[in-house]
């Protein structure tokens, strides 16, 4: 049981996203509101990203501030250099919701929600992404050359296949020739053998004749 654990301990360890990422909960802003500034900034360079923030309108350009300066510290602190960092990944969840009353006419009431979210952001080095690219058309004309090579061990399979069938029929054509040729001998002599017998049916009606005659 314990060696099962320490198994699926270590699958998780090395599957687990190492690169820097930082996540901002029950933000009080509504997350559609927060969707169209990361619109703006997805894939952008740090710098960039962080200019369009501090030069935006919108409410939820503070919060993204904050988050994106500490993704920034954490991917520094785990070595990697601030010039080559890009937003790779960001997203918004909803938070739960504050449900509210406004007192309306004649005694009714409007429900007021006030909604919450949590925001997501991922970095990534923009080098390791051109360096993944590169081995991707790597592997990719590895496997068309592989995919060629068996085209090719495929339709010289099949040529051999073809070859040699056409010579087995060609050989079983030939046999069943020599075969056929006794055969052919033995109808003509039952032949020869029907033409003996014919003369001897033609001397019984002359004798018949004969003895009509006598009589």
């Amino acid at each position: 049981m314990a060696t099962r654990i320490r198994e699926k301990a270590e699958a998780r360890r090395k599957a687990k996203d190492n690169r820097p990422q930082g996540i901002a909960k029950y933000i009080r802003i509504s997350p559609t509101k927060v969707r169209f500034v990361l619109n703006n900034i997805r894939n952008k360079k740090v710098e960039e990203a962080l200019a369009i923030l501090e030069n935006s309108t919108r409410g939820a350009s503070e919060p993204l501030i904050k988050l994106l300066k500490s993704v920034i510290a954490n991917a520094e602190v785990k070595g990697f250099n601030r010039d080559d960092l890009i937003l790779k990944e960001t997203w918004v969840s909803p938070g739960p919701i504050m449900k509210r009353i406004s007192m309306r006419a004649k005694g009714r009431s409007d429900r007021i929600l006030k909604r919450s979210c949590h925001i997501t952001m991922i970095l990534d080095d923009a080098t390791s992404g051109v360096e993944t690219a590169k081995t991707n058309v790597n592997t990719a004309k590895t496997k068309g050359e592989t995919a060629r090579k068996g085209s090719k061990t495929a339709k010289d399979s099949t040529n051999k296949k073809d070859t040699t069938t056409a010579k087995t029929v060609a050989s079983k054509k030939t046999e069943k020739v020599e075969k056929s040729e006794p055969v052919s001998e033995k109808v003509v002599a039952t032949k020869k053998v029907g033409t003996a017998t014919e003369p001897v049916t033609e001397k019984a009606t002359t004798t018949k004749k004969e003895t009509a005659t006598e009589k």
